[in-house]
């Protein structure tokens, strides 16, 4: 080699910690170098160095003309380690593009010239590579076993990583995720003592999605923005920073925070898009189309349509199919009774080219949303054919097969006009469905079976209506609520199944602890919104009103809390007009008691309305509850009053000292954690040993996945994972933050976000807002609910109290702050001396 080379770029060992460390700087060094040497073995060096480097920032046009320029200049001066890695990355190329025999037909081509193990192992990796691309993940391990026999003891750390974190993805694949996690753990020690930086990136990354699909979500989160950062801190590789995003999206999709995977899956089409890998922007593109759809956007068809056309133009026919399948999917879901007929008959052909295949999943996925839209809009008759064929796995020991079969059965009795039979069998469904929630380990399979159970409960509801039967309704609504706040309770084994005996426990249970109380629980069915009342003379089932007249009901109200933001200092008598409507929509008609406190079990189209403006419940005791059964746990143990009480300050909470006043004004000894103390270790403490907690601190708070809200404390924002302990002592929690309690919906069934999580984990009692509140106002507010406290009220009725006060004046941010914050779970805690 010419003394013109540097040292440092005499080797693929040197030029590859180049690329790892600075793949901008690999390039610019690369084209200096490649211009001015006159040794071909140099000359190819540096252009198989450029096309990694550009790979790695997804510039695949400009790779793989290095990559060509490369393998044009092999000759017999080249010597085998360069001609190996020019080889194996052409491969590699080939497959990003799209041309997987290509790349397999390369590595063969190389075989032959390769006489020593470590060159063989090399190959073999690169195999396992294109073969798990092309989903074939037995022949990958297998190759992958090959090349680990083959290098034995003398592998460099690259190929120590690479064997690992490619072992550990097929593995993950596969659904062996403690195997996987071994593998990828070992592959980023390799990778971080080493110093290449994008392949420690990367590992954070695969870690992240291993997390995500073994249902760590919380820590899946954190890998995946430290995966971005690192990949910032090396120049963001636009091509590893698009695989983080894809990644990213399908976990958050399957773990149903939809509309962030919207964001994540079209962020890595706009990363992947200019670089011209056509094989990552279909995958990307498919990715937001099924994320899209997921969350009902209407942009889904569309996305679905580009991704074909991305699969169709890089020679992947099955990707086309998968593609236009989502489409079909999407015209399924968005059809009403007009365009229903030419939705099923599009689909037909679908199922059954899906079959020959032999893609039965497909085809079942895509069979189910036949049956359901013909369910939806009366045409039953019009796919018989696949209710038999779903039906007949009624009695499979395979309980998703056998859950989606008990859903066809349930349809198929209810259309032959046998709806206590379509409910026995839908029970039976749902039965499936609680061990499936217990014990599944996937992501993807808890989710897809929800979704078939929030179709179950929906249907049983929807008949236990038309029967007049009260208990049931009662006991599907809450077996939905429960599943959905399966995975924040202490107690996994805590909600019930739907059975006869479970409905008429729980009935006796309420009617024994509501005493002067009464429990509404909302459900919507047929099209129209009902009640199930329940006090201790027994319960009944009230039919309210029509979805649409309480959608607009609901929404005058939500535009008067927006206007409480924007013009705080207006009129409060356009938003307590509109609340009224609602109130004599909702309320009156249940012909509540006027003495007593109210239960109130929220669904859905009501998560968001401000309850405590309500006119009949806003100068009365009340409270929200997630489901009932969690209102009764929690009822018991607001039998002990709170004897202790802390208080944590969070940093520029403009309310804080009025706030903390009040906490020591009526609790002298308290515990104060603020500044550099306000941590979430802190908080963790208080609410393990302190019967009050106030936590004033602003907040970000995600109903769908309560454990990933956050709360703003020293040193930044903490998770909720990190804050909230298993296991929670405290009687009553005060959240002074914004929409400490928001609602919102998951996998088809309710939550109530922290508030709910906290239930669910030993609180009795939690007051915070479930909107966006001032600062100030919500510092008085909960002021004046500590003095009520003091004076030895419960904590609906200090709330009771103080909200009389605050609605009186003609204020409206007043008015929004007072309907805003609610007692969550049981109304009757209490402070003891």
């Amino acid at each position: 080699m010419p003394t013109s080379v540097p040292d440092e770029f005499r080797s693929v060992a040197d030029w590859d910690r180049m690329i790892q460390a600075d793949p901008l700087g690999t390039i610019a060094a690369a084209s200096r170098l490649a211009e001015r040497s006159d040794d071909p073995q140099a000359l190819v060096l540096a252009l198989w160095a450029r096309s990694r480097a550009q790979l790695d920032l997804g510039r695949v046009a400009e790779a793989t003309a290095s990559a060509r320029a490369a393998l044009a200049g092999l000759d017999e001066s080249v010597g085998p380690h360069v001609r190996d890695a020019v080889v194996l990355s052409s491969a590699a190329l080939l497959t990003e593009s799209g041309d997987v025999d290509g790349g397999l037909e390369v590595l063969d081509s190389l075989w032959d010239q390769v006489d020593d193990d470590i060159g063989r192992a090399r190959i073999e990796l690169q195999r396992a590579y294109i073969l798990h691309h092309a989903g074939r993940l037995v022949d990958a391990l297998a190759h992958l076993d090959r090349g680990e026999s083959l290098f034995g003891g003398e592998a460099e750390a690259r190929d120590r990583n690479r064997l690992h974190g490619h072992r550990g993805l097929v593995l993950l694949q596969q659904g062996r995720f403690e195997e996987a996690e071994t593998d990828l753990v070992v592959a980023q020690r390799y990778a971080d003592e080493s110093g290449m930086s994008a392949a420690a990136a990367l590992g954070v990354g695969n870690r992240a999605v291993l997390y995500g699909r073994s249902r760590r979500l919380a820590d899946a989160v954190r890998a995946f923005d430290e995966a971005i950062e690192r990949y910032a801190a090396i120049g963001s590789p636009a091509r590893h920073v698009a695989l983080i995003e894809i990644d990213r999206a399908e976990v958050l999709m399957h773990s149903g925070m939809v509309l962030d995977a919207v964001s994540a899956a079209r962020r890595a089409v706009e990363l992947v898009e200019p670089t011209g890998n056509r094989v990552m922007l279909g995958d990307a593109q498919l990715l937001a189309a099924r994320a899209e759809l997921a969350a009902g956007l209407s942009s889904a068809e569309i996305s679905a349509e580009r991704a074909a056309a991305v699969f169709e133009s890089s020679r992947r026919p099955d990707m086309v199919l998968h593609a236009a399948s989502v489409a079909v999917h999407a015209r399924l879901r968005s059809a009403d009774a007009i365009g229903a007929d030419d939705a099923l008959i599009e689909a037909a052909p679908f199922v059954e080219r899906f079959r020959s295949l032999g893609w039965d999943r497909q085809a079942d996925d895509l069979v189910l949303e036949r049956i359901r839209l013909a369910a939806r809009t009366d045409r039953v008759e019009l796919v018989r054919d696949d209710i038999e064929t779903v039906r007949s796995g009624a009695t499979s020991s395979q309980r998703d097969v056998a859950l989606s079969g008990l859903l066809a059965e349930a349809i198929a009795r209810r259309a032959d006009g046998r709806p206590s039979a379509a409910m026995e069998a839908a029970k039976r469904g749902l039965g499936h469905l609680d061990s499936i929630v217990a014990e599944t380990t996937t992501l993807e399979e808890r989710s897809a079976m929800m979704r078939v159970g929030a179709d179950l409960s929906n249907l049983i509801i929807d008949v236990a209506v038309e029967l007049g039967d009260a208990d049931t309704v009662l006991a599907a609504a809450e077996g939905t609520r429960a599943r959905a706040l399966h995975d924040e309770l202490s107690e996994r084994e805590r909600h019930r199944p739907l059975t006869e005996d479970g409905a008429v426990r729980l009935r006796r249970e309420l009617m024994s602890r509501l005493d002067r109380r009464t429990l509404i629980e909302w459900v919507v069915a047929n099209g129209r919104v009902h009640a199930v009342v329940v006090d201790a003379s027994g319960l009944r089932l009230v039919d309210v009103a029509s979805v649409g007249d309480v959608v607009r009901a609901r929404d005058r109200v939500l535009v008067q809390l927006d206007v409480a933001a924007t013009d705080p200092d207006g009129s409060s008598v356009r938003a307590e007009r509109a609340i009224g409507l609602l109130d004599a929509l909702l309320l009156e008609p249940l012909k509540l008691p006027h003495e007593g406190g109210i239960v109130v079990v929220p669904v859905d189209l009501l998560h968001g309305v401000p309850w405590s403006g309500m006119t009949t419940l806003s100068r009365r005791p009340f409270a929200l509850a997630p489901n009932a059964q969690l209102w009764l746990e929690a009822d018991r143990r607001a039998g002990t009053p709170a004897r202790s009480a802390a208080l944590v300050v969070g940093p520029d909470v403009a309310g804080a000292d009025t706030e903390r006043a009040a906490v020591e004004r009526s609790h002298p000894s308290a515990a104060i954690a603020s500044g550099a103390g306000a941590t979430a270790a802190a908080l963790a403490s208080m609410l393990t040993g302190d019967g009050l907690v106030h936590v004033a601190a602003h907040g970000r708070f995600r109903s769908d996945r309560p454990l990933l809200s956050t709360l703003l404390l020293d040193g930044g924002e903490v998770t909720l994972h990190d804050a909230v302990p298993a296991r929670v002592a405290s009687r009553l929690v005060v959240l002074s933050s914004c929409e400490g309690g928001a609602q919102g919906t998951s996998d088809g069934a309710e939550v109530l976000g922290l508030g709910a999580v906290l239930l669910a984990r030993g609180a009795a009692s939690v007051i915070a807002p479930l909107t966006a509140v001032r600062d100030l106002e919500c510092g008085e507010f909960v002021a004046e609910v500590h003095d009520e406290l003091a004076r030895g009220e419960s904590a609906a009725v200090a709330l009771a109290n103080v909200r009389t006060r605050w609605l009186d004046d003609d204020d409206l941010s007043r008015w929004a702050v007072a309907s805003s914050f609610s007692c969550f779970g049981s109304g009757a805690s209490t402070v003891g001396a």
